[in-house]
């Protein structure tokens, strides 16, 4: 078996590399100098478009920023523009729930004393009154008998007759007396008709009586 040939081509254009070598070794050097230099562009061109990325974002997220502190800085600016108002009404509001604590307790008492003035009967006279009433911060007081009811104050009463007084029927007009709460016993009557007598009272007054007038006016605000 003979051994392979190459191929002979007949008729082929001639070839003859008359180049020198390192001619070729150039050439080849430029054109990695070439391919280099394009790959340094592309990585170039590359980071600059990351930091340009980078730099829009941050620029972004500033103006973001700046754009929410000026929203809070308004609205804190419109706060502090409705705070002295805002301290007034609450003000305001102290002072009268102050008032209405402080006169829960309230009785006209002239207007009161005048109706219990009326419930006098004709031949007693008045000679002294005084008047007991609990304040706003303390409890009713409890009955101390079993006819009466709790009271917020009590009317002590004086009188004199010249005759007989007509106690029973005393009694009877102080029950119709508004907030009208008993009679703290005894009911005291000395004397005689030579000397004549001395009638003393206790009249027990209730919650009926107050005016409750702040309390009407803060209603009729609501």
């Amino acid at each position: 078996m003979s051994a392979s040939r190459p191929d002979l081509t007949l008729g082929g254009i001639p070839r003859a590399d008359l180049l020198p070598p390192e001619v070729r070794s150039e050439q080849r050097g430029k054109a990695l100098v070439r391919k280099l230099l394009a790959g340094l562009i592309v990585l170039a061109v590359i980071v600059i478009g990351g930091f340009a990325y980078a730099t829009v974002r941050s620029v972004t997220a500033g103006v973001q920023l700046a754009v929410e502190r000026a929203r809070t800085d308004a609205l804190l600016a419109e706060q502090l523009k409705y705070a002295d108002a805002r301290r007034v009404d609450n003000a305001i509001a102290l002072a009268i729930s102050a008032r209405e604590v402080g006169m829960a307790t309230e009785i006209d008492w002239e207007a009161y004393l005048d109706e219990i003035n009326a419930t006098i009967p004709t031949g007693i006279s008045l000679t002294s009154i005084r008047v007991d009433s609990i304040s706003p911060a303390e409890a009713l007081v409890a009955p101390e008998a079993p006819l009466q009811g709790e009271s917020v104050a009590t009317i002590s009463i004086e009188a004199t007759s010249t005759t007989v007084p007509e106690v029973e029927t005393w009694l009877n007009r102080l029950a119709d007396v508004t907030g009208y709460a008993g009679i703290a016993p005894p009911v005291k009557v000395d004397g005689n008709e030579q000397a004549g007598f001395v009638v003393g009272i206790q009249v027990q007054v209730n919650e009926e009586a107050f005016t409750g007038r702040f309390a009407e006016e803060t209603e009729a605000d609501k």
